[in-house]
C-alpha cells in the first residue's frame, strides 16, 4: 500500500472528525453572532496573543519529537509526559503573574481575570499530549477523530448555554477549558501508556535536541500569526479588533480545516519514510495540487459573496468585517498551501530552517502590519496578503531544497486550480453587477444573489479545470482512489487498474 494510500485512510476519519467540527463551529458562530456583540469577542481577543504564544511552549515541541523519533523507547515517553506537564504549570503561573502588564497594555482591567481563567488549559492540556502524541504516531487517526468530535461537542455545548445564560465574554474562554478537560480524560482512556520515572537525562536531551526547535517555531509562528491582533487591539479598539478577529477567522476556514488535516495526517506518514525522497515529492506535489483545487475557490467565493454571506448569516452589525474580509483571502490561499512546508521540515529533521524564518517573518510582518494599520483593519488585512506572496514563495523554495525538488515543479502544479479559480472569480464579480440590478433589496434578493454566485462560480470553476486541463478528471479520481476502501479482490488487480492513473499524475506533476 503507498504512503499516499495509507495516509489517506487515516486522514478519512480525520476529516469526518473537522467536517463535524466546522459545521458545529458554524451553528456555535451563528449562534455567538446573536447572543454576544463585537465588543465580547474582542475583548476575548486581547488575551489570545498571550496564551496561544504560550500554549505553543506548554508542548515543547514534544509532539513533533515523539512522531518524528525512530526509536522511541519508554524512557522518551516518560521524558515527554512529564516535560509537557511541567512546562504547562510553569507557562500557567508565568500568564498569571503577566496578565495585570498585559490589561495595564491595553487600558483594559478586565484582561487580569479573563487571563486567569484562560490560562488554565496551559495547566490541564499537557497532561494528554503525550498520550495523542502516541496515537498519531501509531497512525491510529480513528481514535484520535473520535476524541477531537467529543470535545468540539463539549465545547459547543458549554459555551453556547453560558452565552445563553448571559454571563457574556466568560462563556467564551469556559467552553475551550472544557474542551481540554474532556481531551484529558478521552486521550488518558485510549492510550496504553501510564507515565511513569523511567526518564534519564539522556531521554529529555534526545528529544529536546529537536523538540526546543519545533517549540520555537511554533511559538513565533503563533505570535505571527497574531501580531495583527495585538496591532488592532491596540490601535483600534476593542470592537474593529471583534470584527477584524471575525473576518480572520472565516477566511482562515480552508486552512485550518483543509490544509491542517492533510499536515495532520503526512507529517507521521512522512516521518515513517523521512529517507525516501522520491515518494515524498511525489506525495508533496498531489497534496500541494488537492489543497490548492479545493480551498482556491472556497476563498474566491467568500470574497465575492462576502456582503451578502455575513449579513444573512451574521447580520448587518457585522458588515464592517466585509472589506477585511475580502483583503484576507489571498493571504488565505497563499497560507492553504504554504502552511505544508511544516510537514519537510519537521519529517526531514529541520526544525531549524523552520524557527529561523518565522523569526525573519515575525520582523517583515511587524513592520508591515505597522503600516498598514493606518489604514484601518482593511490596510491591515491588504498588508498581509502583500507580504504573503513573496513569502510563501521562498519557505516553498526552502521546502523544495530539502526533498532536492525544483520550485518550478511545484508551481506547475498549482498554475491549473490557480487560472481556474481566477476565470470563476472574474465570471463572480461580473455577475455581480448584473444581478444588483435585476434582484431587489433585502433579504428575498440576499438570498438569490448568494444562491446565483455560487452557482455561476462552482459552474465556470469546474468548467474551466475541464477545458484548460482534460486530466483533471482522472487526476482526482485517482486521488479520491487512495480514500476508498479496498475491495476484496487480489491486490495485484488492484495496482494494475491505478498504475496508468498514477503515471499520468506524476507526468503531469512536472
Amino acid at each position: 500500500m503507498s504512503l499516499l494510500r495509507s495516509a489517506a485512510r487515516g486522514g478519512v476519519a480525520l476529516g469526518a472528525s473537522q467536517t463535524f467540527a466546522t459545521a458545529l463551529g458554524w451553528v456555535r458562530t451563528l449562534v455567538l453572532a446573536r447572543l454576544l456583540v463585537p465588543e465580547d469577542f474582542g475583548l476575548v481577543g486581547l488575551c489570545t496573543v498571550l496564551l496561544g504564544f504560550l500554549g505553543a511552549l506548554s508542548d515543547m515541541g514534544l509532539t513533533a519529537a515523539t512522531i518524528q523519533r525512530k526509536e522511541l523507547t519508554d524512557g522518551h515517553r516518560d521524558a515527554a509526559f512529564w516535560m509537557s506537564a511541567s512546562m504547562g504549570a510553569v507557562l500557567f503561573l508565568a500568564s498569571v503573574a503577566a496578565a495585570p502588564a498585559l490589561a495595564a497594555f491595553y487600558g483594559e482591567p478586565r484582561v487580569v481575570s479573563l487571563v486567569a481563567v484562560s490560562a488554565l488549559p496551559l495547566l490541564v492540556g499537557p497532561f494528554a499530549s503525550t498520550h495523542a502524541a502516541l496515537l498519531r504516531r501509531d497512525l491510529r487517526f480513528g481514535r484520535v477523530a473520535a476524541i477531537e468530535a467529543g470535545r468540539n461537542v463539549a465545547a459547543s455545548a458549554v459555551t453556547l448555554a453560558l452565552a445563553a445564560l448571559g454571563v457574556g465574554y466568560w462563556s467564551l474562554v469556559i467552553g475551550p477549558l472544557a474542551s481540554h478537560l474532556v481531551a484529558v480524560v478521552a486521550y488518558t482512556l485510549s492510550s496504553s501508556f501510564r507515565p511513569r520515572f523511567r526518564a534519564t537525562w539522556t531521554h529529555a536531551r534526545e528529544l529536546f535536541s529537536f523538540s526546543a526547535y519545533v517549540a520555537g517555531a511554533s511559538a513565533i509562528n503563533y505570535l505571527s500569526a497574531n501580531m495583527d491582533y495585538m496591532i488592532v487591539g491596540k490601535r483600534l479598539g476593542t470592537a474593529a479588533l471583534g470584527t477584524y478577529t471575525f473576518a480572520y477567522e472565516t477566511m482562515t476556514f480552508p486552512l485550518t480545516r483543509i490544509a491542517s488535516l492533510f499536515s495532520q495526517v503526512m507529517f507521521p506518514a512522512f516521518a515513517t519514510i523521512q529517507d525516501k525522497l522520491d515518494e515524498m515529492r511525489e506525495t508533496y506535489l498531489k497534496i500541494s495540487r488537492a489543497v490548492a483545487i479545493v480551498s482556491f475557490p472556497i476563498l474566491a467565493w467568500v470574497a465575492v459573496v462576502a456582503p451578502e454571506l455575513v449579513i444573512l448569516l451574521y447580520g448587518p452589525r457585522w458588515l464592517p468585517a466585509v472589506g477585511p474580509l475580502r483583503a484576507l483571502s489571498v493571504a488565505g490561499a497563499l497560507k492553504a498551501v504554504g502552511t505544508l512546508v511544516g510537514i519537510i521540515f519537521k519529517s526531514r529533521g529541520k526544525p531549524a530552517v523552520e524557527l529561523y524564518w518565522n523569526i525573519a517573518w515575525l520582523i517583515g510582518l511587524t513592520t508591515a502590519l505597522s503600516i498598514g494599520v493606518r489604514w484601518g483593519a482593511f490596510g491591515v488585512a491588504v498588508s498581509i496578503s502583500i507580504l504573503c506572496v513573496p513569502g510563501t514563495l521562498f519557505t516553498e523554495w526552502l521546502a523544495c531544497r530539502y526533498i532536492e525538488m525544483k520550485l518550478s515543479r511545484l508551481l506547475g502544479v498549482l498554475v491549473v486550480p490557480t487560472v481556474a479559480v481566477a476565470v470563476a472569480t472574474a465570471a463572480g464579480a461580473l455577475a455581480r453587477f448584473e444581478l444588483a440590478a435585476l434582484l431587489p433589496a433585502g433579504v428575498v434578493g440576499d438570498v438569490a444573489r448568494l444562491v446565483g454566485l455560487t452557482l455561476i462560480m462552482l459552474l465556470v470553476y469546474v468548467a474551466t479545470l475541464r477545458v484548460i486541463h482534460p486530466p483533471i478528471t482522472a487526476e482526482v479520481r485517482a486521488f479520491l482512489g487512495y480514500f476508498r476502501r479496498d475491495k476484496k479482490a487480489p491486490a495485484k488487480a488492484a495496482e494494475k487498474t491505478e498504475a496508468p492513473v498514477e503515471e499520468v499524475v506524476t507526468k503531469e506533476a512536472h
